[in-house]
């Protein structure tokens, strides 16, 4: 009994108080990897709202800075228009348009309202005109054309018909003087209707170069004006005399050379048809060949000397411009990134205005040539026409007179389509000279 209470008394002391701590020490530790647990998801938690707060708020700085872009944009494109029209306002199209309603009013076709309202279509990004209207606009100039001179040519063919029919009455007869009596009557009535057509195209085509001379003297000056407004000194140092030399010079040319020329092609013409053995038809194709060739050689030379040139001033013109910008932007202090901006706002405000005149130009050049170089081609179609019906009634001399005429002819658009197009060429050159701030 003795050594169970002993054993109870040893069991009581010391084993149970070992389990009781035991108990109590895994309940501590329970509850601290419970608080552990609850701590580290407190943790992952708290990261967890701060990563979706730092994404919001960086997805907040994006859209605000793509506002401000936004914004930036469209401030810069009303700062751009309203530059653009500030200066467009104060060019004086005064004579320009008086220009177009006077070619307006001769050809009696409307093209545009007015040149300042053809830029603002230009400028707008506005559908001006397409390949249609252009082929409407041909296919009525060539049937008025055709309607203006039918009477005459009509009146030419029965002319013929009747010299066919006295001529062979006259070689049944065998009388010489009846004869040439009705071959100076009837060849008097032809050139009399020759003199007036081709007196009617060379006051067409002069009339025509007057406008090109007057468009020059005024769009040019407008056109260099800009240019020197956007720093382009080598590129005005170029053009300005080029502009001079081309409407004076080659104006001169053609009309002290080119139409004397003409006129003396169309003589020997003329009188080759009434001799018997066309003693003076090379010497009429000789000066029309003379007069191609001086065109050809002038334009020519005219036209790679202004391309040459105008391509390297534009070149010399880009690398001032951006010297001078890099030190605005590097060596003004504080301002100098904000003077570099407006300056290229500036730059660009004239570089749109320049182009669009420019542009606007080339269409005003290409509807002035259009209709005069139409009027001639229908005159010079009547002309070889008329010569193929009637050369098996009334013979291959007169044939050929109608033939030749229309030969001669040809020398008149010729120059129509040289000086359109070395204008075409010297304005495509401006508009892609100086472009810098774009």
């Amino acid at each position: 009994m003795k050594k169970i209470r002993w054993s109870y008394i040893i069991f009581s002391l010391v084993v149970l108080p070992i389990i009781i701590f035991s108990n109590n020490f895994i309940l501590s530790c329970t509850n601290n990897n419970v608080a552990i647990n609850n701590f580290v998801c407190s943790i992952n938690l708290e990261e967890t709202a701060t990563e979706d707060d730092d994404k919001e708020t960086i997805d907040e700085e994006t859209e605000e800075n793509e506002d401000k872009t936004t914004t930036e944009e469209d401030n810069n494109d009303d700062n751009l228009d309203s530059f653009v029209q500030t200066s467009l306002t104060k060019i004086d199209f005064t004579s320009l348009e008086n220009l177009v309603s006077l070619v307006q009013n001769d050809y009696q076709y409307s093209f545009i309202q007015s040149f300042f309202t053809l830029i603002q279509q230009v400028m707008s990004g506005e559908k001006v005109y397409n390949f249609n209207d252009f082929v409407g606009i041909f296919n009525e100039c060539f049937i008025d054309g055709i309607k203006s001179i039918l009477p005459i040519f009509i009146s030419m063919i029965i002319i013929a018909i009747l010299y066919g029919l006295l001529k062979n009455m006259s070689d049944r007869l065998n009388n010489g003087s009846v004869k040439k009596i009705i071959f100076i009557a009837i060849w008097g009535v032809m050139i009399i209707m020759i003199v007036y057509l081709v007196s009617k195209s060379i006051i067409e085509t002069k009339k025509t170069i007057d406008y090109f001379g007057n468009f020059i003297n005024i769009v040019f000056p407008i056109l260099i004006t800009i240019i020197t407004a956007l720093g382009g000194s080598y590129t005005v140092s170029i053009y300005q005399p080029l502009v001079l030399v081309f409407s004076q010079f080659i104006f001169k040319i053609i009309e002290l050379v080119i139409f004397p020329l003409f006129y003396a092609s169309f003589v020997f013409t003329i009188i080759s048809g009434f001799s018997e053995e066309s003693l003076l038809k090379k010497l009429s194709s000789t000066t029309k060949s003379a007069a191609n060739w001086i065109l050809g050689i002038v334009f020519s030379i005219f036209i790679t000397v202004t391309t040459a040139q105008g391509i390297t001033g534009a070149s010399f013109d880009s690398l001032a411009i951006r010297g001078a910008k890099y030190a605005l932007s590097s060596y003004v202090p504080v301002l100098g990134n904000y003077l570099s901006q407006g300056f290229d706002l500036v730059m660009a405000s004239f570089v749109v205005v320049k182009n669009a005149v420019g542009l606007s130009a080339v269409l005003l050049i290409i509807y002035m040539a259009i209709f005069p170089i139409i009027k001639l081609l229908v005159i010079i179609f009547g002309f070889k026409f008329v010569g193929a019906i009637i050369e098996p009634i009334a013979g291959k001399k007169l044939a050929d007179l109608f033939t030749n005429t229309a030969s001669c002819l040809m020398l008149l658009v010729v120059i129509l389509i040289a000086l359109a197009f070395t204008i075409f060429i010297f304005l495509m050159l401006i508009i892609y000279s100086c472009n810098w701030g774009l």
